[in-house]
């Protein structure tokens, strides 16, 4: 997908800029030289020289933007890298624990078997046999 965006170089500025300052000074010197002749020629040499301060100020105001945007973005750059960094540390945790799932599935396992194997053993043995005897009486001696 091609990019739609016009790709303007700091050097182009520069060359546009002075290209606006000669021109501006050429018809401020058109003016003066005498282009109304009289009193005309002093309003608007006022209004070029008003016009190229507006220029001026233009361009210093770009220029202060620039600057406040690179710190932005610097700022968005730093903050999306130390939340990747964030995440890729949670993700390493979250590798960790499910690389211990298999041991710990296969161990709970085991157990389950162990326990179901000694019920089911324990289920089928014979109770012991218990014969009841009575208890052996003393003999009486006749003696009460």
């Amino acid at each position: 997908m091609a990019d739609d965006t016009p790709n303007i170089s700091l050097k182009l500025l520069q060359q546009e800029n002075a290209r606006l300052v000669k021109r501006i000074e050429m018809d401020v010197k058109k003016t003066s030289d005498g282009g109304n002749g009289g009193s005309g020629g002093g309003e608007t040499t006022f209004a070029l020289e008003a016009r190229l301060a507006n220029v001026e100020g233009s361009i210093q105001g770009l220029s202060q933007s620039q600057n406040i945007l690179g710190l932005l973005v610097g700022i968005v750059g730093a903050f999306v890298i130390g939340f990747g960094i964030y995440n890729l540390q949670r993700v390493d945790a979250l590798t960790d624990k499910v690389g211990a799932l298999p041991g710990q599935i296969s161990s709970d396992m085991r157990d389950l078997t162990k326990t179901l194997a000694e019920t089911i053993t324990a289920a089928k043995q014979q109770p012991p046999q218990v014969i009841l005897m009575p208890a052996p009486q003393l003999p009486d001696n006749g003696k009460h």
